[in-house]
């Protein structure tokens, strides 16, 4: 869903312009990522951010723009986290790769996410909103899928029909780029048991290269290259 299809070009212009409307997205991020649309009030919006509850429908037209705002403005940010390696992938898949190729490129892939979830990054602020949408999604999960999910799931899906001498629109090769990318996707969604399960020690760097040797590891065995 383009951001023209809830935003107004004025409201665009009054939004980039002003401090106030980065307050009620920043408000936005936080509320509704911990008691959903139905749950969060105007007030408690403009409460949050130091405003007013007339500034929601100034800059944004309702609280429902300001959710499908808040979306895009996280995966704006998701994307500024990605696109440094997921273009050079994408780069390489345009030339061609044989499957020792594709399998590496898969394994940078995953690398990549892996680095980005278990950093302190501020990606954790954002989780509540992203597992909400896909637990119920509404409108506002079509700006996260079209604008970044579909594109990753594509080149997971091109390298391991490369790989793996399958179709890569077939259900199986989407079912295991799914489990693959779960496995990685559970240190940023699941940190809270992982670090309980390290007797309470916090994630350090130490522990990064264990995490992508693990992934390494099954992505051979599950792509059948071990």
């Amino acid at each position: 869903m383009p951001i023209k299809n809830y935003i107004s070009p004025i409201q665009m212009e009054r939004i980039e312009e002003s401090e106030r409307a980065k307050a009620l997205l920043n408000a936005g991020i936080d509320l509704f990522g911990i008691y959903g649309i139905k749950g969060t009030t105007t007030r408690m919006l403009a409460d949050e951010s130091g405003s007013n509850s007339a500034a929601v429908t100034y800059y944004f037209g309702s609280k429902q723009g300001l959710y499908f705002a808040t979306m895009d403005h996280i995966v704006d940010g998701i994307l500024e986290m990605t696109n440094p390696f997921i273009e050079v992938i994408e780069e390489k898949l345009k030339s061609g790769l044989n499957k020792k190729e594709a399998l590496d490129e898969f394994q940078n892939l995953m690398e990549g996410f892996c680095e980005l979830f278990i950093e302190d990054n501020g990606l954790e602020r954002w989780t509540n909103i992203i597992l909400r949408e896909h637990a119920s999604p509404t409108e506002a999960y079509d700006i996260f899928y079209d604008r970044y999910y579909k594109r990753t799931q594509n080149i997971m899906r091109e390298l391991i029909g490369n790989v793996t001498d399958q179709d890569s629109k077939s259900d199986e090769v989407m079912i295991l780029a799914h489990a693959i990318f779960g496995q990685t996707l559970g240190f940023l969604i699941a940190r809270e048991s992982l670090e309980r399960g390290l007797k309470g020690k916090k994630i350090k760097k130490n522990h990064h290269g264990i995490m992508k040797e693990t992934i390494r590891i099954n992505i051979q065995a599950m792509l059948g290259r071990g």
